[in-house]
């Protein structure tokens, strides 16, 4: 006997979806390779880009602390999409978050993935110094 569901075809949507997940898969090895290999490219400029300006501020402190619930409420966006242009935003957000703390003292891993702005200790204020995201 067949199920209910098997009379119902799947909305445009699902098989959208599934097929992107597939070819994200295919392309990267991995469900979340994607997602790590934007944060791999995205982060280290957005750290670039704080050091410009001499390092993250308190209203960058800030806005990293408040992400933390954003992500856990809009995460899966990252995963499987949303809105259009909602995985973009919160892709920003989530680089930017990831770049401010990666001028904490150790730096942060997230994803697999280790960015350090200081990794020998070298004052972000200092000009001329260049530093490592891993």
């Amino acid at each position: 006997m067949r199920s209910e569901t098997a009379f119902f075809p799947k909305t445009i949507e699902e098989v959208e979806r599934e097929e992107l997940c597939q070819l994200v898969e295919d392309l990267t090895g991995s469900k979340g390779g994607l997602l790590q290999t934007h944060l791999s490219f995205a982060v280290p400029l957005a750290i670039y880009e704080l050091r410009k300006r001499s390092g993250p501020v308190a209203d960058d402190y800030e806005f990293a602390a408040a992400f933390a619930q954003t992500l856990g409420e809009k995460g899966d966006v990252l995963l499987y999409g949303g809105r259009p242009g909602e995985a973009a935003e919160l892709m920003g957000q989530l680089t930017r978050a990831l770049a401010v703390l990666a001028f904490q003292p150790g730096g942060v891993t997230a994803f697999g993935i280790h960015f350090q702005a200081n990794p020998r200790g070298i004052d972000p204020k200092a000009k001329n110094k260049v530093n490592d995201h891993h």
